[in-house]
């Protein structure tokens, strides 16, 4: 009786140890210090052919990103309502992450006129409050028809802080 107890407790022992290496491991893989973070908001500069502006993206905990460079009606844009840009991001190598998301673009009726999804490739700097790279665009109609793409556009930010 007595072995037969001790075996079941070395079992369930055994057991334990397994489930939390194994929940160990998938935290160390999961929570990969990528050096500096991206994570905030940041104040970026866009170059549209010499032309510059201005664009806000916030990269969250998670993966998600959302980005607000234009007022609800741009006329840069022929007048339609833009949507914020909403998307997703991740690391593509240490202080490297590549991004994408869409802004919807509707037109006076409230049809859904143009959507725009846009990639980019980013460096963090070694001060970590800077980073730059680059923007592709490409605009659709709403059947997924390409009408225009934009490559290659440099873009910079810098990071708000309270400080």
């Amino acid at each position: 009786m007595k072995n037969r107890l001790l075996n079941k407790f070395s079992v369930l022992v055994a057991f334990m140890l397994v489930v939390l290496g194994t929940t160990a491991s998938a935290q160390s893989v999961g929570s990969v210090n990528h050096n500096r973070s991206f994570e905030g908001t940041w104040d970026s500069s866009i170059n549209f052919f010499g032309v510059f502006y201005r664009a806000l993206y916030s990269f969250h905990q998670g993966g998600t990103v959302s980005e607000s460079d234009n007022p609800a009606v741009d006329p840069t844009f022929g007048g339609d309502a833009l949507s914020p840009g909403l998307g997703a991001w991740e690391y593509a190598a240490p202080n490297k992450i590549k991004v994408k998301y869409r802004k919807l673009a509707y037109d006076a009726t409230g049809a859904l006129h143009l959507v725009y999804t846009s990639s980019m490739s980013l460096v963090m700097a070694t001060n970590s409050n800077t980073w730059s790279g680059t923007l592709n665009i490409v605009i659709t109609s709403p059947d997924g028809s390409v009408i225009n793409k934009l490559t290659d556009l440099p873009v910079q930010a810098f990071k708000l802080s309270v400080e």
